[in-house]
Formats: C-alpha cells, sequence, structure tokens
C-alpha cells in the first residue's frame, strides 16, 4: 500500500493522467485494509479522493466515498490528522453537489 500510494500520488501523476492513477490508489487502500496497514490505507484513501476531486470523477460517487473514509477515519483517534485533510475534500464536493451555494465556503454538513 506504502510504495503504490507514494509511487502513484507523488511521482507518477507527472508523467501520467490523475485518472489513470485512481485504480492504483483505490487498490492501495484495499490492500492496505487486508494487510493491517491502516495508515497506508488511510493515507491511500485520502490521496484517492484528491485525485478523483481534480479527475472529473463523478461527485455523486465520490461524495459517498469521501463521507465512508471520513467516518471510518474517525475511528482511529491516532489519524486525526488526516480527518482534517479529508474533510475539508468532502465538504468541497459536496459543495459542488448544491449548484446554489458558495463551492468554496467550508461550511456545512461535513465540517460541522
Amino acid at each position: 500500500a506504502q510504495t503504490t500510494c507514494i509511487a502513484s500520488y507523488f511521482c507518477l501523476h507527472w508523467e501520467r493522467n490523475l485518472q489513470e492513477l485512481v485504480e492504483p490508489l483505490s487498490r492501495a487502500c484495499v490492500v492496505g485494509n487486508e494487510c493491517g496497514d491502516i495508515e497506508w490505507s488511510i493515507f491511500s484513501g485520502v490521496a484517492l479522493i484528491s485525485a478523483s476531486l481534480v479527475s472529473g470523477r463523478h461527485l455523486f460517487e465520490l461524495e459517498e466515498e469521501a463521507c465512508t473514509l471520513c467516518k471510518d477515519i474517525a475511528l482511529y483517534s491516532s489519524h486525526e490528522h488526516s480527518l482534517r485533510i479529508c474533510l475539508p475534500l468532502w465538504q468541497g464536493t459536496l459543495n459542488l453537489l448544491a449548484a446554489g451555494r458558495e463551492a468554496l465556503v467550508l461550511t456545512g454538513d461535513a465540517m460541522d
């Protein structure tokens, strides 16, 4: 999970389209969970949400995934720093889904 996440999120995006990195980041998240590497599973999940948000992924699907990830991260008090990164991504997705609201204001369901 660690190697895939680092390679995809920090290196390969210079050579490939972000849409191509969604699958490896998703796989890193799953592999981290299966192997008990919660830290890198969470980090891969946050990287996945971030990459998905800017790569044009469908917002309804992304919002559900961000919601689930934030709730999962909240179960681990030692990963509060990851939650602080993920919550604004989730709220930004919610704001983009609500056409009448200001997309850059980070207040609402996820942030409250």
